[in-house]
C-alpha cells in the first residue's frame, strides 16, 4: 500500500461485510439464480445500507474513547453487522447446497427430468434413441429417484423456503438503518470518513526535537556504536550502485521502543558533531509532504526564509550542501509511496558525496522504500537491567534513600516484567510511581492494566499503528486476542483460521493462501510480530503440536517474504489486540481469571483438562470460532453435545487429542463450519452428517 489515503483505510467494521457479497458474486451462485431466476435485490439494498452506515462507524472508532455514548453505539452495531453477515453466509450456503445437490441428483439418475421447469428437450432425447433405449433409461430414472428421495429431486418445492431468508436480510437491513439513524443523532457524520476525524484523537503527539536528556536513557550504548560508527564511515554508495551521493539507515521498531531517543543521542553525539559541517531535524509524521519537509530542511541550514516553489527548494538546498558533510534526521516516517520519497531525495541524488540520513519508522515498509544499506537497524527492547535503571531514575530520580531502596526490592521487578522492555511504557509507570509513597499505592497500580491510566501515552503510541491498519488487517489483528501472551504464532496457522473466518478476501488469480500470507506479512512489516528465538511456554506440555513441523511452509505458501517459523507480539501489542476486540474475542485460561461475555463471537481456551463448564456455553448462540490451544489429552464431553443446539454459527472446531469420544451427527448441522481439527485422536469413524459441511 503506497498511499497515505489507502494506509489509513478505515475502521475495523469498513468493508465488514464484503466477503460474504462477493460470495453472491461467485459463478456457482450467480448461476443457479439465474437459472431460478431468483433476484438479489435484498442483498443489495443491504450493501447500500452498510457502505453507507460503515462509514459513520469510520468516525466513531476515533470517538469511542472520549464518548461513551458512541463507544455503546458501536458495539451494538458490531453485533449487528456480524448478525448479517450469518444471515448473508447461511443465505449462500443454502444456495450452493441445492446447486450441489441438483449436480449430485444429474450425475445419479441417468437421463432424468431436467431440474429446470422445461422438460422438452429430455423427452424428445428419449424417444429419438429408440423404444427399448428409451425404457431402460425410464427405469433407471426410476431407480435413481428412488434412492435420491423426493427433497433432493424436487428442487423447486425447496425455493420458497429458500427465498425466505430475502425477509431476513430485509429485517436486518431495517435494524442497521435503525442504528445508522442513532449515529447521526450521536452526532456522527457520514460526509467526514476517517481520514478527517482521527486527528481529532490521534495526531496529538507533540512534534519531537533533536535535544535529549542523556542522563535519562539506558541501554542503548551497542547501538549507539553501531549507528555512530556508521555515520563516521565514509561509505555513501547504495548497494545498487545507482550513483546516489547520500546514504539512509532506517531505524526500525515498534512504537514506544525508542527510536526518536536513540536518533537523538547520535544527533548530539560529539563524534558525529565534528564529523559534520551542517545537521538538520525534522519530524516527519504522517503528512510526507515533499515541499513542507525541503523547507524545514533548508531553513534548518541556511537560518533565512525558504521560497515556496520546489524547484526552487532543492536548488538553493543543493547549493546550500555543496563541498558540505550533512547529517539529516527524519522521525517518525509513515510514508509508503516511493515517488514522493523519489521526489524528497533528488535534492540529495547528485550533491557532495558525504549525505547521511538517518530515518525512525515503526514499519518496515517505509524501511525498504529509502534505505541505502543492505540492513535497516532493528531496534530491541531494553534489557531487565536497563529498565530496573530507568525506573530508578524516573521514580526516585536516582534517590539512594532507604525508602526507594526498598520500593525497588519490593516492585522493581514487577515492574519490569509488566513493561516487558519497552522504555514508553517503563517512564509511563514510573511517573505514575513518583508521588505515592505508600506501598499499597504501588501495589494498587501496579495491579491495574496500563491501558487503564488516563495519563498514558501507550494507548495513543500504539493505537496510532492499529488505525493505520487496512480495515481488513484490522480483523485480522484483532483475531490474535485469542491466543496467550507468549504465544508462538504459526504464520500457516494463522492464515487458515483467517481464512475460515472470511476474512481473506480473494484476489484475482492469487490463492487464499497466498493472499493471506501477504496479510501476515503486512502485519510483520508494521511491527505487529516480531520473530521469535524462544520456545513456546506451553510447548513442554504433553503432545503440543507445533503445526510448522506439520506442513511445509514451501508448499503451503506460493511466495512469501516471510519464512520463519516461529513469531510472538510484545506484551503491550497483545493488551493492544484485547483492547480493540471490545469483546468479541474472548480467551478461557484455567490458571487466570477471565470473563467470557456473552456477545463474545470468537473463543479460544488453554485449559488443563476437557471439562469445560457448560454453564458458559448455554448463553453463547452466536460463537463462530471454538479453540483449544495447548492440544491436552482429554474428552470434550460438555461441548460436543451442545453443538446442534447452541453454536449454529461455528465456523472454526479445533479439539486435538480427543480420547473416548465419537463426534456427533449433530455435526451436520452446522452448516458455517469452515474448518474442523481433531488431530492425535482416537475418533476412528466421522458421522455421515458430515457430507452436509458444504462449506468445510
Amino acid at each position: 500500500m503506497s498511499a497515505m489515503g489507502q494506509l489509513i483505510g478505515g475502521s475495523f467494521l469498513s468493508a465488514f461485510l464484503q466477503v460474504a457479497f462477493d460470495r453472491f458474486a461467485s459463478p456457482e451462485i450467480m448461476e443457479f439464480l439465474l437459472r431460478w431466476k431468483m433476484d438479489l435485490d435484498e442483498v443489495e439494498s443491504l450493501k447500500r445500507t452498510s457502505a453507507m452506515i460503515q462509514a459513520l462507524a469510520d468516525e466513531a472508532e476515533v470517538k469511542q474513547f472520549t464518548n461513551g455514548a458512541v463507544k455503546l453505539w458501536l458495539d451494538h452495531l458490531k453485533q449487528l453487522l456480524y448478525d448479517a453477515e450469518d444471515i448473508l453466509d447461511e443465505y449462500a450456503t443454502e444456495l450452493l447446497r441445492l446447486k450441489m445437490e441438483s449436480a449430485h441428483q444429474t450425475q445419479q439418475v441417468r437421463n432424468p427430468v431436467p431440474l429446470t421447469p422445461s422438460t422438452e428437450s429430455s423427452v424428445s432425447s428419449w424417444l429419438n434413441s429408440g423404444m427399448e433405449s428409451a425404457v431402460k433409461s425410464i427405469n433407471g430414472t426410476l431407480e435413481g429417484i428412488k434412492g435420491i428421495g423426493p427433497k433432493v429431486y424436487n428442487i423447486a418445492e425447496e425455493l420458497p423456503e429458500i427465498k425466505r431468508f430475502g425477509s431476513k436480510v430485509r429485517e436486518i437491513n431495517q435494524r442497521l438503518k435503525s442504528v445508522a439513524q442513532e449515529g447521526v443523532a450521536l452526532g456522527l457524520n457520514s460526509s467526514m470518513g476517517f481520514g478527517s476525524s482521527r486527528p481529532m484523537v490521534f495526531s496529538q503527539k507533540p512534534p519531537t526535537s533533536s535535544l535529549v536528556n542523556k542522563y535519562k536513557v539506558f541501554g542503548r550504548e551497542e547501538d549507539m556504536e553501531t549507528i555512530v560508527g556508521w555515520l563516521l564511515s565514509d561509505k555513501t554508495q547504495c548497494p545498487s550502485d545507482n550513483g546516489n551521493n547520500f546514504s539512509v539507515l532506517p531505524i526500525v521498531g515498534m512504537g514506544g521502543v525508542g527510536k526518536t531517543t536513540l536518533a537523538q543521542l547520535v544527533y548530539n553525539d560529539v563524534k558525529v558533531k565534528k564529523h559534520f559541517h551542517l545537521k538538520a531535524w525534522v519530524c516527519v509524521s504522517e503528512d510526507f509532504d515533499v515541499v513542507r519537509l525541503t523547507k524545514e530542511i533548508l531553513e534548518s541550514v541556511t537560518g533565512s526564509s525558504p521560497p515556496n516553489s520546489l524547484d526552487l527548494l532543492q536548488v538553493k538546498l543543493q547549493e546550500a550542501l555543496r563541498e558540505k558533510r550533512f547529517l539529516l534526521v527524519l522521525d517518525d516516517v509513515w510514508n509508503e509511496n516511493y515517488e514522493r520519497w523519489d521526489a524528497f531525495s533528488t535534492a540529495f541524488a547528485f550533491s557532495t558525496p558525504g549525505i547521511k540520513i538517518l530515518v525512525t519508522t515503526r514499519n518496515k515498509g517505509a524501511a525498504s522504500i529509502v534505505h541505502t544499506v543492505p540492513n535497516d537497524h532493528s531496534l530491541k527492547v531494553l534489557s531487565d537491567e536497563a529498565c530496573f535503571a530507568l525506573v530508578r531514575r524516573h521514580a526516585f530520580m536516582e534517590e539512594n534513600t532507604s525508602d526507594a531502596n526498598q520500593k525497588m526490592e519490593l516492585f522493581g521487578q514487577e515492574i519490569v516484567k509488566k513493561c516487558k522492555g519497552l522504555p514508553l511504557a517503563v517512564k509511563t509507570l514510573a511517573g505514575l510511581l513518583r508521588d505515592k509513597r505508600e506501598s499499597s499505592q504501588w501495589k494498587a497500580i501496579l495491579e491495574n492494566k496500563i491501558w487503564d491510566f488516563s495519563e498514558s501515552e501507550i494507548l495513543p503510541s500504539l493505537m496510532l499503528s492499529y488505525h493505520h491498519l487496512p480495515p481488513l488487517l484490522k480483523r485480522c489483528f484483532a483475531y490474535c486476542a485469542l491466543f496467550p501472551k507468549d504465544y508462538i504464532f504459526n504464520k500457516m496457522e494463522l492464515v487458515v483460521l483467517w481464512m475460515a473466518e472470511g476474512t481473506v478476501q480473494p484476489k484475482e488469480r492469487k490463492r487464499l493462501e497466498d493472499v493471506g500470507a501477504g496479510y501476515f506479512d503486512e502485519l510483520f512489516m508494521r511491527s505487529f510480530f516480531e520473530l521469535s528465538n524462544r520456545r513456546h511456554a506451553l510447548a513442554g506440555l504433553p503432545l503440543f503440536i507445533d503445526l510448522s513441523k506439520e506442513l511445509s511452509t514451501r508448499s503451503f505458501f506460493e511466495s512469501s517474504c516471510i519464512t520463519g517459523s516461529g513469531f510472538v507480539m510484545h506484551d503491550l501489542i497483545h493488551d493492544l489486540a484485547q483492547f480493540v476486540s471490545g469483546g468479541i474475542y474472548c480467551r478461557r485460561e484455567y490458571d487466570k481469571p477471565s470473563q467470557v461475555l456473552t456477545t463474545a463471537r470468537h473463543l479460544s481456551y488453554v485449559m488443563d483438562n476437557y471439562d469445560a463448564e457448560k454453564i458458559e456455553f448455554e448463553t453463547m448462540k452466536s460463537l463462530r470460532t471454538f479453540l483449544t490451544l495447548n492440544d491436552i489429552v482429554g474428552s470434550p464431553r460438555y461441548f460436543l453435545p451442545t453443538m446442534q443446539f447452541q453454536f449454529h454459527f461455528l465456523r472454526v472446531l479445533r479439539f486435538r487429542n480427543c480420547c473416548n469420544c465419537e463426534l456427533p451427527d449433530s455435526v451436520g448441522k452446522l452448516k458455517h463450519l469452515r474448518f474442523l481439527d481433531l488431530s492425535f485422536s482416537d475418533i476412528v469413524r466421522l458421522p455421515d452428517s458430515i457430507g452436509n459441511l458444504y462449506n468445510l
